[in-house]
């Protein structure tokens, strides 16, 4: 299986790791203040980190590196301190 791994460093300069396997991709950093949102049923919908990159449903991926391109978030969950990113591909 092949994995990509991404650097993302934000308006802080804190250095989030993207690991993408298959079609998850795990967002790991350091998560010490961050805001998110979640719908009615309690499912997390946005995750928002000081300094950023704020992450939701919908969004493009392509937005934290190309290597991510046609990417599209369908799913965000909380595990061992990092979030898990599930997506959607689209040939647009």
């Amino acid at each position: 299986m092949h994995t990509t791994q991404v650097k993302f460093s934000n308006r802080y300069r804190d250095v989030y790791l993207f690991t993408q396997e298959a079609n998850q991709i795990k967002w790991e950093g350091p998560f010490q203040w961050y805001r998110t949102s979640e719908d009615k049923d309690g499912r997390l919908t946005m995750v928002d980190p000081s300094g950023g990159p704020y992450i939701e449903i919908g969004s493009k991926m392509e937005y934290i590196a190309p290597e991510f391109k046609n990417l599209f978030v369908s799913a965000l969950a909380w595990q061992d301190g990092s979030v898990i990113i599930t997506c959607n591909e689209s040939d647009s």
